[in-house]
């Protein structure tokens, strides 16, 4: 299991490829799951229940590589609209036409010298929807939109936050 749709998919698709085995004689290798996956399963079997609400408007931002390369697009949803109170919009862009942040090409790294920064293009986006809580499921993207989101001059910014961060808070 990872948190870091990057990871998951490196372990799922890469590994494999170059023929890493890192369980020899010790039968089936494990599946990969992201850390929604196996949350979703956990509260799918009652071993998690949600219980404290959280009563605001939050939106999804798909991270690619968890959305668009891989098509894990239902558990982070499903685990959000699990959750007591919460109220679950979709962004414009969203799913397997989701906008990019730029943290997994590598732009928090970059000093951007002609036109905007995506994250910055993407945070008015989600500012715009009227959010009052930007959920994902990926530490780059986190990183992005936060700044992203301090970047746009907003009178009151959605507080940007990982969907397990919302899980966990659900079950006190």
């Amino acid at each position: 299991m990872t948190l870091c749709p990057h990871c998951y998919n490196t372990l799922k698709h890469e590994y494999p490829r170059v023929a890493a085995d890192f369980f020899p004689d010790d039968g089936p290798v494990p599946q990969v799951l992201h850390a929604t996956e196996y949350v979703l399963r956990l509260l799918e079997a009652k071993r998690l229940a949600p219980a404290f609400p959280y009563k605001k408007k939050v939106v999804l931002h798909d991270a690619c590589y968890l959305g668009r390369i891989n098509g894990v697009l239902d558990p982070p949803r499903k685990l959000l609209r699990s959750l007591p109170g919460v109220d679950l919009r979709e962004l414009e862009r969203n799913a397997r036409d989701g906008f990019c942040c730029g943290g997994g090409g590598g732009r928090m790294w970059l000093a951007e010298h002609q036109g905007r920064r995506i994250n910055h293009l993407r945070a008015e986006e989600i500012v715009q929807s009227g959010a009052e809580v930007l959920a994902t499921a990926c530490p780059y993207c986190l990183t992005m939109l936060e700044d992203g989101v301090h970047s746009v001059q907003a009178e009151r910014p959605p507080k940007v936050v990982d969907v397990m961060e919302l899980v966990a808070r659900s079950l006190g």
